[in-house]
Order: structure tokens, then sequence, then C-alpha cells
């Protein structure tokens, strides 16, 4: 046994002792690498890539290439990565992956293992739980981001859409008539929120079961075509009473001039949502909180920006604090928003089965000393247009009993 395959097997064995010692309902994404890459990796069916596979694959910023994506009767996704390229310089990668038409989750790949000793001709096995197509899907929709930049695409002749890449799903025969775990029919800009089964303590530390299991959604440039340098990942969680929102935002300078509740926030840096539940386009809430923890709320009535009602609190409670894990800067801040006091909601909601519109956003403005030079936002679902009002355009939250 070579030194390499020692130590491909020596990492394997970590992994899965981590993997075996982890109890949440829901897995941590499963890894594997190996030096050679012909060699079966797992009990999913074997990599079947040709030379002429492996030529044509499309690859990342020239640094990695999609081989081969598999789903196994559990709803998990496997995607193989070919190493094509040096690692060097790209400090925080994740895999993005997602079904036509639904959220995207980005997977950090500095989980467990560190590309940057990753050698050209190395194969990368992840596997994502609860990754089920829906009932239409045979191709998964693959991409590389790293600092919220999407890497471009080269070579390989698939359909490519906003740094994301079309690759063929090998599916178990009847699968996609078996109505699988997790198959929805959702648009884009949906959300799914499930249903927390413990405590959520409100201090920014993301730390809770509910967290790690909720799925995450990295916001999107507002239109087509706009920048977003650094990256906002959002979680949402529910409870009878609750609405529970958890932001992990990449910001090298968080910033804000205002202190007082009801400033104008969002003419500086802030985490927003809007809330237009029943979707009827009249009654909705926008609620705002800034890197400094100041709070904005307004209420609207008779159509977007219609009366404005800043006299109107919602008594949400948030926490903001930095991240000190010793990676990219940024900061965490983590919402409870009490149901009872939003507007618009229908009666018997949240509830298992409910779909709210809504949209979530960040403002970031990036700065020289104390002068704004650019402004970048993002969102769950874009605009489009210079208008986080455009009720249209409304995202969906979808309540889920899973857990």
């Amino acid at each position: 046994m070579t030194v390499d395959r020692r130590r491909s097997f020596a990492v394997w064995g970590m992994v899965a002792a981590i993997a075996c010692a982890c109890t949440d309902e829901v897995p941590a994404p499963a890894w594997r690498i190996t030096r050679t890459a012909v060699m079966p990796l797992s009990s999913l069916p074997s990599p079947s890539w040709s030379a002429a596979d492996v030529v044509t694959a499309p690859r990342f910023d020239g640094r990695l290439a999609v081989l081969q994506a598999s789903v196994d009767r559990g709803g998990a996704l496997t995607v193989w990565l070919l190493v094509t390229g040096e690692m060097a310089g790209r400090t925080k990668p994740a895999l993005v992956v997602g079904w036509p038409g639904q959220a995207t989750r980005a997977v950090p790949l500095t989980a467990w293992l560190t590309p940057l000793e990753w050698r050209s001709g190395d194969v990368v096995e992840l596997t994502v739980p609860q990754m089920a197509p829906s009932t239409s899907s045979l191709v998964v929709r693959v991409g590389i981001e790293d600092a919220g930049r999407r890497w471009s695409v080269q070579g390989g002749g698939r359909a490519v859409h906003d740094g994301l890449v079309d690759v063929a799903v090998a599916v178990p025969v009847g699968l996609l008539g078996d109505n699988p775990v997790g198959a929805t029919d959702d648009p884009p800009g949906t959300l799914e929120v499930r249903r927390r089964a413990g405590p959520i303590l409100i201090d920014g530390a993301l730390d809770e079961p509910d967290w790690q299991r909720a799925p995450s959604f990295t916001l999107v440039p507002w239109k087509a075509g706009a920048p977003v340098s650094q990256a906002t990942v959002v979680r949402l969680l529910w409870d009878e009473t609750s609405l529970y929102l958890a932001f992990d935002v990449d910001d090298d300078d968080p910033h804000s001039p205002y202190s007082r509740r009801d400033d104008p926030l969002y003419e500086s840096e802030a985490l927003e949502i809007f809330i237009d539940a029943d979707g009827d386009g009249d009654v909705y809430v926008e609620l705002q909180c800034a890197p400094t923890n100041v709070h904005f709320d307004a209420a609207f009535s008779g159509g977007p920006r219609q009366h404005m009602d800043t006299a109107w609190d919602a008594p949400f409670i948030t926490a903001t604090v930095p991240r000190e894990d010793g990676g990219v800067p940024g900061y965490r801040q983590e919402w409870r928003i009490p149901v009872t006091a939003l507007k618009g909601i229908p009666v018997g909601e949240p509830r298992a089965g409910a779909r709210w519109r809504a949209n979530i956003f960040r403002l970031e403005r990036r700065r020289q000393g104390e002068r704004v030079t650019s402004t970048e936002a993002s969102a769950l679902s874009p605009p489009e247009r210079s208008d986080f009002h455009a009720l249209d355009r409304f995202g969906t939250l979808r309540f889920t009993d899973r857990r």
C-alpha cells in the first residue's frame, strides 16, 4: 500500500469516526478523497467516468472539475470532483448544489479536509444528505464559490446558470416515481422553514442542533449581474408563536452610524426581512437590524410603500456577535420574531404546510475610511429592480414539520 493510499484511508477513518459520533437527525456531509481516480469510493454505484469524460468535464476557475453526480434512495446526493489546478489562495471554497427551481445549498469544502493540501489529480467525493430530487429532476446544478463569488465555468458544453452548471444525475431505477423524501415543486426563491425541536437561545452563537440541521440559503445578487463580494447565509425555524432567523455574514467592515430604533438603517448596512404572509399585496411588514443590533420596523397597507407606519413596533429580539473562528471576518445575527405581533398573518399560522410570501435582504456598503464607495445588495428572491418593496418578486417561506 502506498503512502498516499494509507493517508487517504487514514483521513477517511477519521471522518467516519466523527460521523459515527454525530447523533443529529440530519447527518453531516460525508467526505472521501483518493489519489487514484479509478478507485471505487463508496457503496454507491461505482464512478463510471472515462478519460473522455475527464477531458470534457466542466471546470471551475480551472481548478476543480465536476465528474459525476448520483443520488441514492435515501435522498443523499454525491458529487465527485477532480482537482485540476492549484488550490492555494482559495480561503473558503464551498460546493453549491441545488435542484432546478429550488434553493441552493452551500457546503463548505473546508469542513473536515483542507483544500490547500489537494493536488492535481486528486478525486474528492462529497455526499450531501437530504438532497432528494424533485419528481422531474434528472440534473443537479453544481457550482463553487469563495467568499460569496461564484467561480467561473469553463468547457463541458453544459447549461450554465449564474455560475452553476447542469450535471446529469445517476438515479436508482424507480426513484423518481416513488415520491422521494424532500420532493417539492418549489419555485426559485423558496426556503424550507423547519419546526424547532429544542430550545433556541437568542445569543448569536447559532450552536443549537436545530440551526445545524436547518436548510441554508446563500443570498443572491438583487439583480442579474450585480456584484456581491461578501456572502450572506440565512436559515429559518419556526414554532407556534415565533419565527427564528439566523444570518451568517461575511463582512470585513461591519458598520452603521445609526443608534436609535427606527433610524433609517436602510441608508447604511442592514439585514432585512419583508413579510406579506398571505401574499395579497396589501398589508405587509418590514423588519431590519443593523450590525450594531439597532432595529427598524414598519407596517404598510394598501400596497407597496403605501401608508408606512413606523409607530408600529414588532417586539423582535436579536443578538449580534462577531465570528471568531479565524476564517473570513464577519458576524452572526440571530432573531426571534413573535408572530402575534405581525400583520396580515392567516389565522392558525404558522403551521406545517403553510407558505408565506416574504423576501430577505442584505445591504452592504463598501467604504474607504468613513466614505462609502459602493453599495451591494443581495436577496432571497431578486427584485430585479431598485425597489425592495417589489411584492410581486417576493420569495416563499415553506413551513414543514421536519426537524
